[in-house]
């Protein structure tokens, strides 16, 4: 996924009881410790005054300064995955990735979910994944609360879900974390943060035109009207997998991850 200059980053204030949670904000801020990395949505937010002033010559040469480190953190990426194909040996997942982020000291929410992964796994946790974050938004009818037509929107951030090693995990027991913002929770006090990421009235064309063709194919199968008027739209935050990886490769990055970064340990 490429990065851009979008993200407004706010971060948040951890006050969390759970003691995985707590035990999870370690991780995180041990491997941002471990890892420290410019970002150029920092860079977007913090130098350039929330937009104002962006004709400014100061403005202009922040996003310009902004842009080169994306087009060096694509680019790196790049090479990242075209090298592991290339290898003629079975590599950990994210090893060079990891060799990258440590010399450039540049990346965003994609190199901190990396980090995160590693250090997780360099404390014994294999249960890890990284997601990112969609925006689903829902036709639903008022009366029976039904959902007759979704789609996502993708909201470019990536991050890590953990049930910190707990046997049998249910959805509540998934704990966030979020190295870039800076926190780790639960999943719903996570979407709450995340809920402001939605903008309503981005994809707004998109999806009713989308909803448009459905209508129309659902009248031709049923032979039924959807009237707009009786549903609502709803937005919220899910999470999709960005890659499967088997509790073998979370064990063996750890390994390594201990082995090249002992400091990764709690």
């Amino acid at each position: 996924m490429k990065i851009s200059l979008q993200t407004n980053y706010t971060r948040p204030i951890f006050s969390a009881k759970k003691k995985e949670i707590r035990k999870a904000d370690d991780i995180q801020r041990k491997a941002t410790a471990n890892f420290p990395m410019f970002s150029p949505s920092y860079l977007q937010e913090f130098y350039c005054l929330n937009g104002k002033g962006q004709n400014t010559p100061k403005q202009v040469r922040t996003i310009q300064i902004a842009q080169r480190i994306v087009y060096k953190i694509n680019a790196g990426r790049i090479v990242d995955d075209e090298s592991s194909k290339k290898s003629y040996f079975v590599e950990p997942p994210f090893i060079r990735p990891l060799e990258r982020i440590k010399k450039t000291k540049i990346g965003n929410c994609h190199e901190a979910s990396i980090v995160t992964m590693a250090t997780l796994a360099a404390n014994g946790i294999n249960d890890a994944k990284r997601v990112s974050l969609e925006q689903k938004t829902e036709y639903v009818h008022k009366k029976t609360n039904k959902v007759i037509f979704a789609k996502n929107y993708d909201l470019d951030h990536t991050i890590v879900i953990s049930a910190m090693g707990k046997e049998n995990p249910k959805e509540k027991d998934m704990i966030v974390l979020d190295s870039w913002m800076g926190f780790a929770d639960s999943i719903s006090g996570a979407k709450d943060k995340y809920a402001r990421f939605i903008d309503e009235n981005k994809n707004k064309s998109d999806f009713n035109d989308s909803f448009s063709l459905f209508r129309i194919d659902h009248f031709e199968e049923t032979g039924e009207f959807l009237d707009k008027n009786d549903f609502y739209i709803r937005n919220r935050i899910v999470f999709k997998d960005e890659e499967k990886l088997s509790e073998n490769e979370i064990k063996e990055l750890g390994r390594c991850s201990r082995m090249m970064y002992p400091h990764l340990c709690l």
